[in-house]
């Protein structure tokens, strides 16, 4: 037994050098896409139960990474819906405080979740895109390559004898 035959029953097994970077770039390059969503998901309105919440509201989801002091617009009853104050057309903002470690977080886990939507997309089209869900493509049984004289098939791509009116059917249909 020959050095080939060993290498031959023995195949040296497949390399994944790329598999990393396959999922890798797409990730990081939905990051702004994530910082984006985070950045319009902190204007989303949050719920308050009292008063003394006010000094303290929260926004961003999933992580609330901005906070500000809202007494001075204190709502007339209880639960409320409270906005988020800001931008650059904004006379006198309200004292706010972001954490940009969170926001960073947010836009990772934001991104992420798009990425994995994306891909679930890619993966549920991919035999649609491929030719494959339209009966035509890699055994789909059409007309293609694969149709010959052992498939009953002239040359018309159309089986002898099926047609409108020819064949078992009912009486009534013609």
């Amino acid at each position: 037994m020959g050095a080939d035959d060993v290498a031959a029953a023995y195949p040296a097994p497949a390399r994944r050098r790329g598999h990393v970077r396959s999922w890798l770039l797409p990730l990081l390059g939905l990051m702004p896409f994530g910082a984006g969503l985070a950045l319009w998901l902190r204007t989303l309105p949050t719920t308050i139960d009292s008063a003394a919440q006010l000094t303290r509201v929260e926004f961003g989801w999933p992580l609330p990474w901005t906070v500000q002091n809202l007494t001075r617009y204190a709502p007339q009853r209880y639960p409320a819906s409270m906005d988020y104050i800001g931008g650059k057309y904004v006379v006198d903002p309200p004292p706010s405080v972001e954490n940009w470690w969170l926001f960073a977080a947010d836009a990772g886990i934001l991104g992420a979740c798009a990425f994995l939507v994306l891909a679930l997309v890619v993966r549920l089209l991919r035999p649609v895109l491929l030719g494959r869900g339209r009966g035509g493509g890699r055994g789909g049984g059409g007309a293609g390559a694969g149709a010959g004289a052992d498939s009953g098939v002239g040359a018309g791509g159309v089986k002898p004898g099926v047609g409108p009116g020819v064949g078992p059917g009912r009486a009534d249909q013609t």
